[in-house]
């Protein structure tokens, strides 16, 4: 079953549960089991809302903010044990497409082969959807690893100036 038709399910269930809940606390007799029903109905139906929208209410890297853009803000020592982490944000973040992918690096010390792989699969699936990446924040040892493995010919910083894709964040 793929995550989907998961999530899709889920919804289903929980919005069947809300059904259920608000029709006992609208027939039980007791007005405590009236009001203990339409609680256990409103929390069902905000767990439905959040396998359909997960993000309502706050804001979290790899999100959305204005003009369609994605920002994956990614940290720390990318290695084996991160990595997973990192391809599940980076596939997130191109799922709907949007208009522009940001990897922010700046909080990236090193990578590793595992993470170079999933930064290389979400580099061909934007460019397969035609997404243009901004890499943001990479330091000389991030840049040089990137500029090694071939991998800044797939992507712009945005941090140089005079290059395509530089923006003046000032």
């Amino acid at each position: 079953m793929n995550a989907r038709r998961k999530k899709a399910l889920t919804t289903t269930v929980w919005l069947a549960w809300t059904g259920a809940a608000v029709w006992t606390g609208v027939v039980a007799d007791p007005y405590w089991l009236q009001i203990t029903c339409l609680i256990a109905a409103a929390t069902a139906l905000r767990l439905a809302l959040r396998g359909v929208r997960p993000a309502t209410g706050h804001v979290r890297p790899g999100l959305r903010f204005g003009g369609g853009r994605a920002v994956v803000r990614l940290k720390g020592d990318l290695t084996a044990t991160s990595a997973e982490n990192a391809t599940r944000r980076l596939t997130e973040a191109l799922d709907p497409p949007p208009s522009v992918l940001e990897i922010d690096l700046a909080n990236v010390s090193s990578l590793g082969k595992d993470s170079i792989q999933a930064l290389f699969t979400a580099l061909r699936t934007a460019g397969e959807q035609g997404i243009p990446v901004l890499v943001s924040g990479a330091n000389r040892q991030t840049r040089t690893t990137l500029h090694g493995k071939g991998l800044d010919r797939f992507f712009r910083y945005a941090d140089v100036p005079g290059q395509p894709g530089h923006e003046d964040r000032r």
